[in-house]
């Protein structure tokens, strides 16, 4: 997975090949990031991991314009609960 300039916030993607991305505050202070193939559908199977790094004096606000997830079955042991 990587993030190209569209997404105007540059996220380095983890050397292994996961769906990792670290953010540093080093690099850029505000921005946006989306989720692999945003607008279309999340990958099949695929969990990825945004690291937001900032220095001790400094705080990580995420905003969100637009959050879908996809309804699990009612009748789940979750309740219908994500996490």
């Amino acid at each position: 997975y990587s993030f190209e300039t569209e997404y105007k916030i540059p996220g380095t993607a983890a050397p292994d090949g996961s769906c990792t991305f670290t953010y540093r505050s080093s690099s850029r202070k505000k921005g946006e990031f989306n989720s692999p193939r945003y607008p279309s559908n999340y990958p099949s199977d695929t969990n990825c991991t945004y690291l937001f790094l900032a220095t001790p004096n400094e705080q990580v606000t995420l905003v969100f314009d637009h959050f879908k997830v996809r309804t699990r079955n009612v009748n789940s042991s979750s309740n219908g609960h994500y996490g």
